[in-house]
């Protein structure tokens, strides 16, 4: 038997406060894997920094970590950020839960005195950092 399907509470950041609604989670949701739950309020708006869709997903795929949109009326994409709750242990290189290796989890021998040393970044720390080097320069 192969383990191949999982649910996980997504957060989905940086969505323009109009479009916190259960409708745009299910939109947003179904380019994640199979909707199964939106948070929502009792008025079916979801108040707050983030939308968090529930969504059963295929592991043996790239985890995604951005949403690019267009929204109506706006000219260019949005970028709308991932988060993923309680993700167990994956590839940092790859970005899969089910690359994980024996050799990805062992600690790294310390380094030399004076080395270099090179940290595994997630594509989505990379990403966010970007964004927020390009929204920087477009404030100045």
């Amino acid at each position: 038997m192969e383990f191949r399907w999982t649910t996980f509470w997504i957060q989905i950041h940086n969505i323009p406060l109009i479009c916190m609604t259960k409708q745009i989670g299910i939109r947003l949701g179904q380019h994640i894997g199979t909707v199964k739950e939106i948070d929502v309020g009792s008025s079916g708006d979801c108040f707050g920094k983030f939308l968090q869709v529930h969504v059963c997903i295929d592991i043996q795929k790239l985890l995604r970590r951005a949403l690019r949109v267009k929204m109506d009326g706006v000219t260019e994409e949005k970028t709308l950020l991932l988060k993923y709750e309680r993700l167990p242990e994956h590839c940092y290189l790859c970005g899969m839960v089910a690359a994980v290796s024996a050799q990805d989890l062992a600690p790294s021998p310390a380094p030399a005195a004076g080395a270099g040393v090179n940290l595994p970044v997630s594509g989505a720390v990379v990403g966010f950092s970007l964004v927020v080097s390009a929204l920087a320069l477009l404030k100045h």
